[in-house]
């Protein structure tokens, strides 16, 4: 697909003349948003016969593809593409409500009066406008719909799938949560979906024991590198969610380390405040003889802290807070 490449784009936007500083309404880009945007609204002429949803959805893929970035977003603003989609997916939502309260059928029932295509019609429109949050503007954007926390619902389901999101498109969920976790609306959203908890739990069971109590008759290799290849992936979607100075403050502001006498061997940090208290700040024996693996974990723990405490905001933060630096040199 055209829209899928950077020289494709480039023509779409700015025509054959490719002029950067140069805009015009005719270029292909304004006239599939202009048609896009009427056949989403109903404002098509009524001399014609109405485009399918196929139809409406190829179009929407050719301007998602192209608000997806920066120049594209620029460049098709005037639309107000996120407003009609949104329009479109709330009627959609209204409709399916009104009608499943009209049905008086049991439960088991109800998936059969379900309209399969309404169904994948309303998905689509919410996973285009989910896109929207593939650049800053663009959440600010989808936060101006009323419907940011649907998406970044929508987003963890599919992301919890490992699902991908489209095979003509280069990033996936994972890079979509972490630009909207550098928003303080974004980490909020996140944090009520379950994305964090969920996060620091596989990570555990990666670095010293899983929620599941089951025997292990086949010990794990001693890691030789500092972080091992089993943690380098949940180490790379934590880092991308710390290094961001909103989402660290979100999540520790005013609150202090939930530090406590004895610590059980199957506890398992459920915020970013028990991860931080449990192998960052190890400041005693009981956090010590919990762990598993103690030099491994602290050494991940150590890692992760020398990402956060390269923004200054988050350093200044940790250190007013927990006295971070303090506690290093003593030990």
């Amino acid at each position: 697909m055209m829209a899928s490449t950077a020289k494709g784009r480039l023509f779409l936007l700015y025509g054959e003349s490719k002029g950067l500083l140069t805009r015009t309404k005719s270029s292909p880009a304004h006239l599939i948003a202009e048609f896009t945007k009427k056949a989403l609204s109903s404002k098509l002429p009524k001399s014609s016969k109405p485009p399918s949803d196929t139809v409406i959805g190829a179009y929407l893929y050719v301007c998602r593809q192209l608000y997806s970035t920066c120049d594209g977003l620029l460049v098709m603003s005037h639309y107000e593409l996120h407003t009609c989609i949104a329009q479109a997916w709330k009627q959609l939502q209204a409709s399916e409500k009104s009608g499943g309260s009209s049905i008086n059928v049991k439960n088991d029932e109800v998936d059969k009066h379900k309209d399969p295509h309404l169904d994948s019609w309303t998905e689509m429109l919410q996973d285009n406008l989910l896109n929207f949050a593939n650049t800053a503007k663009g959440i600010l954007l989808l936060q101006q719909t009323g419907a940011f926390n649907e998406c970044v619902r929508y987003m963890y389901s599919r992301y919890d799938k490992k699902l991908q999101v489209s095979r003509c498109e280069k990033f996936g969920y994972g890079y979509m949560v972490t630009q909207v976790a550098a928003t303080s609306p974004g980490i909020q959203a996140l944090q009520s979906t379950g994305y964090i908890k969920a996060l620091l739990v596989e990570l555990w069971s990666s670095l010293e024991c899983g929620p599941q109590d089951t025997p292990v008759f086949t010990p794990k290799t001693w890691p030789v590198d500092p972080i091992d290849r089993h943690s380098q992936k949940h180490f790379i979607r934590l880092v991308n969610i710390l290094s961001a100075f909103p989402a660290v403050y979100e999540m520790i502001r005013g609150q202090p380390l939930p530090a406590k006498e004895t610590y059980s061997l199957r506890d398992i940090p459920e915020s970013i405040m028990s991860f931080i208290d449990r192998i960052i700040m190890v400041d005693s024996d009981a956090k010590i003889h919990s762990l598993f693996n103690y030099e491994h974990s602290c050494t991940f723990g150590l890692r992760v802290l020398s990402v956060m405490v390269s923004c200054l905001d988050t350093y200044l933060l940790l250190q007013t807070q927990y006295k971070f630096q303090e506690f290093l040199l003593k030990e």
